[in-house]
């Protein structure tokens, strides 16, 4: 037994020590920075670039724009209208979708690795070259106006929004929807103005999994990326946080509850402890919450931590 221990340990080593050498990063000149890790063993890959454009650097009259921002870039780029541009996607197998986040706008994408070049191509296109056109403007406004009204219907969602308010300093913690007066106040030029403001390579990020050829996959991005050039950004001013309690009576049969409190940073030497811990809170079924709260005890549908 004790054999087959020490030979499976040093076989995992090896492993581990394969995957480490076929992780690479690599700084373009223009502040973006590339990922990527080679999975001989599939046949896919996929992609995620990230942009520090996200709802934190909209300015507070222009809250939303970024989320507006984000659907509007696909509906045509690269002189691709809409119904181009989802043709070539499609055709090359590939399954994408964006969102906003606080600090970055993100596109992620899943394909074969054969189709990696062309579909990083296309997405080049919509980051540098969005057509933004007045005409499919308003439908995109639209519909981040109609993701901000269903938060009604969703009070689980609405009450972790609240607290990402309250708990973060503004602009940080603020719904990237934004508010129904300020979606209102958008105009296209608005939104295209903000786009180009804060549409930068400082601070990007573009990640790549699976099946490709690092070198090729790099070149294609100094091609496609390497002459993005912009003012490196100020950093986004921040106010303090509000903490406290909120409390939002609405007529339901369910009742939300969402608390938040400080917690080891990812420089912190206690960070891979706490996450550890929060692995056992919540990991799953078999987390502690929730075979105590909800199996036990019956007290909640649900419950969980992050």
């Amino acid at each position: 037994m004790h054999r087959l221990d020490v030979f499976s340990l040093s076989a995992a080593k090896i492993e581990r020590n394969e995957v480490a050498e076929k992780f690479y990063v690599k700084s373009l000149p223009n502040g973006m920075t590339v990922l990527g890790q080679v999975m001989e063993q599939v046949t896919s890959a996929a992609m995620t670039l990230v942009v520090p454009a996200g709802s934190s650097h909209d300015p507070s009259e222009l809250a939303g724009a970024a989320a507006v921002a984000s659907e509007w870039m696909l509906r045509g780029a690269g002189g691709k209208n809409t119904r181009q541009l989802n043709d070539a996607l499609d055709s090359l197998g590939c399954q994408h979708h964006e969102k906003v986040q606080s600090e970055y706008i993100q596109c992620a994408t899943a394909q074969l690795g054969s189709n990696l070049p062309a579909v990083l191509e296309i997405f080049a296109d919509v980051i540098l070259r969005p057509t933004l056109d007045d005409a499919t403007f308003d439908p995109c406004r639209a519909l981040i106006m109609q993701d901000l009204i269903s938060l009604e219907d969703e009070p689980g969602q609405k009450c972790n929004m609240i607290l990402r308010e309250k708990f973060y300093p503004d602009p940080l913690g603020r719904s990237p929807y934004g508010t129904a007066e300020t979606l209102e106040g958008l105009t296209a030029g608005k939104v295209r103005d903000n786009v180009k403001a804060h549409l930068n390579p400082h601070g990007a990020m573009l990640a790549v999994a699976g099946k490709f050829d690092w070198s090729e996959f790099c070149g294609l991005v100094e091609k496609y990326f390497g002459q993005w050039a912009a003012p490196k950004p100020e950093p986004v001013r921040l106010t303090k946080a509000m903490h406290g309690v909120t409390q939002i009576q609405k007529d339901s049969s369910q009742s939300h509850i969402a608390i938040a409190h400080k917690a080891a940073n990812v420089d912190s030497a206690d960070y891979y402890t706490a996450r550890l811990a929060e692995t056992i809170l919540s990991g799953g079924m078999s987390g502690r919450l929730f075979t105590e709260v909800r199996e036990k005890r019956g007290l909640v549908y649900h419950v969980s931590s992050r």
